[in-house]
């Protein structure tokens, strides 16, 4: 739920920004309203597990502890954070979370994408994870230069991934990341070659309907 409203907020300020703010007004209130019916007929869907959840919630701010996926997700956090100082360089090497936390080879983690890279990778891992977010904040920015808010989409759901990943899963579970990764690079080079394409005939239109004298005095 919080991936998703972060990524419709951030859609919804890319699209309307500088249009008028009677339709941006507008667009918001449906927005909530459409929210709110839905929040209304689905809470009470899944065996109770919005309540479960909500309870949940409830009883870890008020600072009791819980055997819910919060609490074991809490639990998952303060682990990594003590064993990341013990190996900061390389980490546990990749599937070392299990071992360290269960004591066997299983695939687990610990539902949470940074102290995951953190852990097992170390700061190398951070490193290159941070080239990679960098590269691809990039390509949505140039890609937003060449075609405005017309693949705004494909930025929100990089974006919904991303966050999405911050609470659960790991780089295996979550590959839908590079998917959409891949999709943003590929977008925007064929923005680009459409672009080259467009000022290249524009070009050479123009150069065909030069009066005759001026075309030679150029050449």
């Amino acid at each position: 739920m919080f991936a998703t409203t972060l990524t419709t907020i951030f859609l919804f300020l890319k699209v309307y920004k500088g249009r008028s703010k009677g339709t941006v007004l507008a667009l918001a209130a449906f927005g909530v309203i459409c929210a709110g019916v839905a929040f209304y007929f689905v809470r009470g869907m899944g065996n109770g597990k919005y309540t479960d959840k909500l309870d949940e919630v409830i009883e870890m701010a008020e600072g009791h502890q819980t055997s819910g996926s919060a609490g074991k997700r809490l639990a998952f956090y303060v682990a990594a954070i003590r064993e990341i100082p013990q190996r900061p360089l390389q980490g546990l090497g990749v599937g070392g979370w299990s071992v360290y936390y269960f004591g066997k080879d299983e695939r687990d983690y610990p539902h949470d994408l940074l102290l995951e890279i953190s852990t097992e990778e170390g700061l190398i891992g951070v490193f290159a994870s941070a080239v990679f977010l960098v590269m691809m904040y990039s390509a949505n920015r140039n890609l937003t230069e060449l075609t405005r808010p017309h693949f705004a989409v494909v930025s929100g759901l990089l974006l919904f991934m991303l966050v999405a990943t911050m609470f659960s899963g790991d780089l295996d579970d979550d590959r839908v990341i590079w998917l959409w990764s891949g999709v943003t690079l590929a977008v925007l080079h064929f923005a680009r070659v459409q672009l080259a394409e467009f000022y290249f005939l524009h070009r050479t239109t123009a150069w065909n309907h030069q009066p005759a004298d001026t075309a030679e005095m150029v050449r």
